[in-house]
């Protein structure tokens, strides 16, 4: 599983840091399968197969997924090709 411990970052709203950039822009998992529109469940398996990496806060109760892990998930189309072999 890659689910890791969250590291320290960035203020990421505060403008004398220079704001956000988006690999370091964290997303609920809800927020994260609406920005690549996807349920929620298909996000979840994926991190519990080790395919996105995801980190647990809130004593390990919710996901947090990098924007940047996100869209590197994406562009392997694993989702793709899963969802392929399901419908054959």
């Amino acid at each position: 599983m890659s689910i890791q411990e969250p590291r320290p970052t960035t203020h990421c709203g505060n403008p004398e840091n220079g704001g956000c950039r988006q690999e370091e822009r964290w997303l609920t998992l809800a927020d994260a399968s609406s920005h690549v529109q996807l349920h929620p469940a298909t996000l979840r398996r994926a991190v519990r197969r080790g395919d996105l990496t995801a980190f647990r806060v809130n004593r390990g109760r919710v996901y947090r997924i990098r924007v940047a892990d996100l869209d590197r998930y994406m562009e392997q189309g694993k989702v793709l090709d899963r969802v392929k072999a399901v419908r054959r």
